[in-house]
C-alpha cells in the first residue's frame, strides 16, 4: 500500500495529525508527504493542479487530506476518488459545533468563505472511504462506526529527552492563543492567581502573536483572566517543532489546560496535557472526555471546580517531592503515547479506506 498525505497547515495540526505519523509508519507502508497543499497556499498557486501532478508522480493507493475546505479541492478529491484511489480525511477539531467566539467559525462560514468553508468540508466527509479522527467526540459527531477511526495524537520520542532546569521563581505555563480559547481560562475563576501568589509564581501565558496587538496590552489582558497582575510574564507563540517551544515548556514548573465545557471543547484532544508530561512538567487540566482518560493513565490531574484548581495546582507548586512524584508519573505515561508507538494504527486506517475503495470500484 502506498499513501500520499496532504497537511493543511505546518503548525501544530498539521504535525501531529500527518507530518509525525507519516514519519511513525517507519517501513510499515510505502509513505511520501505530499506538499501541494502547503505550496499553493504560500505561493498562490491553483491547489488542484499542484495536487493532481504529485498523485501523478507518487501513484499512491491512499490519499489524505487533513482537515479539506476548499471546494476545488474537494472537487479534485471527488474525481480522483472516481478513477480508483482510496480517499481519506483527517480531522482534529470537530466542525460540527464551532462556538462563535472561535475565530475559525466566521472563517470557514459559507456566507463569509463562499469558497473555502466548513460545507465543503462536510462534503469531502460524507463521500471519503474513510475518516481519521484525534478522540472519541469527534468520532461520534462525524457518524461513528467502523467508517471512522480514532487515531489519539501522540509526541515525538526525543522530547522525553529534554531535561531542563527549572525557571525560578517557578512557573507556570498556559500554552494557549487567547482568541481560540477566550472563555477557557474563566472556569478556574481566579485560581491561577491565587495559586501563583500564594506560591510566589509567575502565569506565563504561552500564545502571544503580532495579530493580538501590542504585547503590554495582551499582557495586562492575561494578568486580569488569570487573576495574576504583577506576576504574567507572557510568551510569544512559538513553532512546536523547534527547540524554543520544548525549553520554554520544558523549563516551566506546571502546565495547565483550561476548558469551558461546551461541545467543541469536550471534542478536545489530550494533546496539550500529553506535550507538557513528556516534556516534564506535571500538569492540571479541566475534567473533560479526553483528560478523564489520560489522567486515568497516570498523566497530570483535572480539577472540576475552582476550588481544586487552586488547590491542586498551589500543591504542585510548593511541593517538590509531591511534583517529582507527578512529573515522572507523566513522564512515564507520555513514554507509552509516542509516535513510535502508533504506526501501525494509521496504517490499519489507511488499509480499511483502501479496502472500501476496491470494494466500491467493483461494485
Amino acid at each position: 500500500m502506498r499513501v500520499l498525505a496532504y497537511m493543511a497547515d505546518n503548525q501544530g495540526c498539521g504535525m501531529h495529525r500527518v507530518a509525525w505519523p507519516a514519519a511513525a509508519v517507519n517501513g510499515l507502508c510505502e509513505m511520501a508527504l505530499g506538499q501541494a497543499m502547503l505550496v499553493a497556499a504560500q505561493q498562490n498557486q491553483p491547489e488542484p493542479q499542484l495536487i493532481a501532478q504529485e498523485v501523478a508522480a507518487v501513484k499512491p493507493n491512499v490519499i489524505v487530506f487533513q482537515r479539506p475546505m476548499a471546494a476545488p479541492t474537494v472537487q479534485l478529491m471527488r474525481q480522483l476518488q472516481r478513477t480508483g484511489y482510496a480517499i481519506v480525511v483527517d480531522i482534529d477539531d470537530d466542525f460540527t459545533c464551532l462556538p462563535e467566539s472561535n475565530p475559525a467559525h466566521k472563517a470557514t462560514d459559507p456566507k463569509e468563505s463562499p469558497i473555502a468553508n466548513r460545507d465543503n468540508h462536510w462534503l469531502a466527509c460524507s463521500f471519503a472511504d474513510h475518516l481519521t479522527v484525534s478522540t472519541q467526540g469527534i468520532h461520534d459527531s462525524y457518524g461513528g462506526g467502523d467508517r471512522v477511526s480514532i487515531v489519539r495524537n501522540r509526541v515525538p520520542q526525543h522530547w522525553l529527552n529534554v531535561k531542563m532546569p527549572k525557571d525560578d521563581p517557578a512557573a507556570v505555563i498556559w500554552t494557549a492563543v487567547l482568541a481560540y480559547h477566550t472563555d477557557d481560562l474563566d472556569v478556574t475563576e481566579g485560581a491561577v492567581g491565587i495559586a501563583c501568589s500564594r506560591a510566589g509564581a509567575v502565569f506565563r501565558p504561552m500564545g502571544w502573536a503580532p495579530s493580538c496587538g501590542p504585547k503590554p496590552e495582551y499582557d495586562a489582558k492575561m494578568a486580569e483572566l488569570g487573576n495574576a497582575k504583577g506576576y504574567t510574564q507572557s510568551s510569544p507563540w512559538l513553532d512546536l517543532t523547534g527547540m524554543p517551544f520544548t525549553q520554554i515548556i520544558g523549563r516551566s514548573t506546571a502546565g495547565i489546560v483550561p476548558l469551558c465545557d461546551r461541545p467543541f471543547n469536550r471534542s478536545k484532544s489530550w494533546i496539550k496535557g500529553l506535550e507538557y508530561s513528556a516534556l516534564g512538567v506535571p500538569f492540571i487540566a479541566s475534567s473533560l472526555p479526553e483528560y478523564q482518560l489520560l489522567t486515568g493513565m497516570g498523566a497530570g490531574e483535572t480539577a472540576a471546580t475552582p476550588k481544586e484548581w487552586r488547590d491542586k495546582l498551589e500543591r504542585l507548586l510548593r511541593d517538590p517531592e509531591y511534583r517529582k512524584e507527578r512529573t515522572e508519573a507523566g513522564r512515564d505515561v507520555a513514554r507509552g503515547l509516542t509516535y513510535g508507538t502508533v504506526g501501525p494504527e494509521w496504517v490499519a486506517a489507511w488499509e480499511k479506506a483502501w479496502k472500501h475503495s476496491r470494494t466500491r470500484m467493483a461494485a
